[in-house]
This record gives structure tokens, C-alpha cells and sequence, in this order.
């Protein structure tokens, strides 16, 4: 840990994989105590199946794929599920909204194409460029809702 003790994200980001993974660990113990009960559970491999061979079926013949016939794999596996649905969204999302939450920055819509050079539409642009920008951005009360979406 010393090599990233100045990067929050790395270092908060470890002690919760840890805990989701102590969790998971704890949990999935309970129900599934040795490898043969995870091998050998119908739910289990047909979940498993379904995610490798169906939702990532362009992806399924890749060696990293867990086998799930161990508690490890599938404690590896809901630890990476439950940090990507948690954790990791959390982290990459909720530091959108002082970006995202200023229209200027990000406008939901645009009304109009960008003009092409020596047309009067790409005039008014060089003339008056703020002028130009308020007429192409979204209204206020489309903004205001698409920011208290965000």
C-alpha cells in the first residue's frame, strides 16, 4: 500500500473490495460450504452458463472466464459483481454532477446543426458566439429537468 498512499481512489477503493470480498466470502461459506456444493448446484452453473454464453456470448471463449466449480470462483465472481454495481459506480458517476449539472458545460440537446462556413447562420457565430450558443442549447425548463435527472 505505500506505493499508493496518494491516490484516495486506490486506497478507499481496496479497503472496500475488501470488505465486499470478506462479505461475499461469509456469506456464500454459509450456503455453499465446500466446492462440490458450488460444482455441483444446477442454479449456480446455469446462472453462470447464461452469463458467459448469453450476455457476453461475443466474449465466451476467452481464457479468463472463472470455471465456477469452486466457493473461490464464485465468491470472485459476486465480489466483481457487487464492486462494479456498488463501489466502482459510485466512484466513476456521482463526480459527474458538477460537470454535468452546468448546462453550459454539457447541453442535453442541440437545436440546430453546426453551420457551414460563409453562411449567414456561421456569420452570426463570429459575430456574437454567446448569442449563437444561447439560440442552439436547450430550454430552461428542459434543463432544469434534465439536471434534476442528474
Amino acid at each position: 500500500m505505500g506505493r499508493i498512499n496518494d491516490y484516495p481512489y486506490a486506497v478507499d477503493g481496496l479497503e472496500i473490495w475488501s470488505t465486499i470480498e470478506t462479505w461475499v466470502t461469509e456469506y456464500c461459506s454459509f450456503y455453499y460450504p465446500s466446492d462440490e456444493t458450488v460444482k455441483n448446484n444446477n442454479k449456480i452453473q446455469s446462472w453462470w452458463s447464461e452469463v458467459k454464453n448469453e450476455d457476453h456470448d461475443d466474449l465466451r471463449n476467452d481464457t479468463w472466464w472463472l470455471e465456477m466449480n469452486t466457493l473461490i470462483d464464485l465468491t470472485q465472481a459476486c465480489t466483481v459483481i457487487i464492486w462494479i454495481a456498488s463501489a466502482f459506480d459510485a466512484a466513476v458517476n456521482f463526480g459527474q454532477y458538477p460537470y454535468v449539472g452546468y448546462l453550459s458545460n454539457r447541453p442535453t440537446v442541440s437545436h440546430r446543426f453546426m453551420p457551414e462556413p460563409g453562411t449567414k447562420k456561421y456569420d452570426d457565430i463570429e459575430n456574437d458566439s454567446n448569442l449563437a450558443f444561447l439560440k442552439t442549447i436547450t430550454a430552461q425548463f428542459q434543463t432544469l429537468m434534465g439536471v434534476s435527472f442528474i
